[in-house]
């Protein structure tokens, strides 16, 4: 990452963080570190999930690196939807900083969007 301007180095590791906070949740619930009272098939569904987010998350970041257009466009897409439906929980102090967290990440997407777009 020689070449990359500060902007992009910090959005590319937020999005590193952002992987491995999912696989860190992904491993919480499904060893039932969560919420007892949540079903099995549920807690595993859920971890499910969250892993294959942190596996995607991880190659869009790899993608975006190697500055592949079509990761830049899925990759506001993803963020954009990891925001908003971060919102729509019972909003607790992790619920606005997780938020504000992928807000701060899909700014930067957007501010250096001419240098992920750019094959140069």
């Amino acid at each position: 990452m020689k070449n990359h301007p500060g902007t992009v180095k910090i959005s590319l590791g937020l999005l590193a963080i952002n992987s491995l906070l999912w696989l860190g949740f992904a491993m919480i619930t499904a060893f039932g570190l969560v919420d007892q009272h949540i079903p099995v098939w549920l807690r595993l569904t859920m971890a499910g999930l969250s892993f294959f987010l942190a596996v995607g998350l991880g190659i869009l970041f790899y993608l975006l690196l190697k500055k592949v257009r079509i990761a830049y466009w899925i990759s506001l897409a993803v963020v954009g939807a990891i925001s908003a439906v971060s919102l729509m929980d019972e909003l607790g102090v992790l619920d606005i900083s997780f938020f504000l967290f992928n807000l701060v990440l899909l700014v930067l997407l957007i501010k250096d969007k001419k240098w992920y777009l750019n094959r140069g």
